[in-house]
């Protein structure tokens, strides 16, 4: 993991991909791009395959082919033009040869794009209105959640050693140790116990909804120490994303409830527990 990455440095926007393509990425589907589709052609003296992108992609004139030169226009294609220009032309790949959609799929996931391939066609996987539920939440005044939120996404965003299971232990950190001045409590289970039982607080049914997502995490073997005896196969990259954006989005909903009044902070409980002062 970069420098920048770690440090929480790389705008979320950069780190997955949504309305952008990073040069590391274009550089990967080009390599597929040429080793699958054009160093295996190279003995042949026509591209007949490509008539497609030629014609109707890149709306050229038939009789203008670059014949066996192909393949330099269409390096050019994935690494200067606009991301969803190259997104056009995966799919007319794909037309080309449907066996390299995994193939494509897997450098898509690697760097965190915010689309795949389905059924020949780009599908988003993520959209701008959940980044920016991450972007806000890193600007919480809890310095703590913060840290834990930039931890959860430099372990989501690693492109060498992605590590999911803790990624998702930082994001449910990040809560927790949001809410710990707010409630005094010191474990995010008690601590929604605790707003369950807050009169001004409206959302019991969220909080139970949440006590859940907690356990899922706590019984989930590793999740929360670590990730050690985690089976891959059930922490993936799409549900740390999901647990990341969830709990960004929770620190943002406390946040708003904060400064409407309905969700105290730790002066007003503590102000509650403290003795009622002795009359004089």
């Amino acid at each position: 993991m970069r420098f920048s990455e770690r440090r929480g440095l790389v705008p979320v926007r950069s780190v997955v991909q949504i309305e952008s393509m990073d040069d590391a990425l274009r550089i990967q589907l080009w390599n597929i791009t040429y080793a699958c589709y054009f160093q295996p052609r190279f003995s042949r003296s026509e591209f007949i395959e490509f008539y497609g992108i030629w014609t109707i992609l890149m709306e050229q004139d038939w009789d203008r082919f670059p014949g066996s030169s192909i393949h330099m226009v269409i390096k050019e294609w994935i690494k200067n033009r606009e991301w969803f220009e190259v997104y056009d032309l995966l799919e007319e790949l794909v037309q080309i040869d449907e066996s390299l959609v995994n193939t494509f799929n897997g450098v898509l996931e690697m760097y965190m794009a915010g689309y795949r391939l389905l059924d020949g066609k780009v599908a988003p996987v993520a959209d701008s209105h959940e980044l920016s539920e991450i972007e806000a939440a890193l600007t919480t005044e809890s310095p703590s959640a913060a840290h834990h939120l930039r931890t959860a996404l430099g372990l989501l965003a690693d492109r060498e050693k992605p590590d999911y299971p803790n990624s998702i232990k930082e994001s449910i950190s990040a809560v927790e140790a949001f809410l710990a001045p707010i409630t005094g409590k010191n474990t995010l289970g008690a601590a929604l116990a605790h707003l369950k039982k807050t009169d001004n607080f409206a959302h019991p049914a969220l909080m139970d909804a949440w006590s859940k997502l907690y356990g899922w995490t706590s019984d989930e073997d590793g999740v929360r120490h670590g990730g050690e005896t985690v089976p891959a196969e059930r922490i993936t990259q799409a549900l740390a994303r999901y647990v990341l954006i969830s709990c960004s989005a929770f620190i943002n909903l406390m946040t708003s409830e904060q400064a409407a009044g309905r969700l105290p902070s730790m002066p007003a409980v503590e102000a509650r527990r403290a003795p009622a002062p002795l009359k004089g």
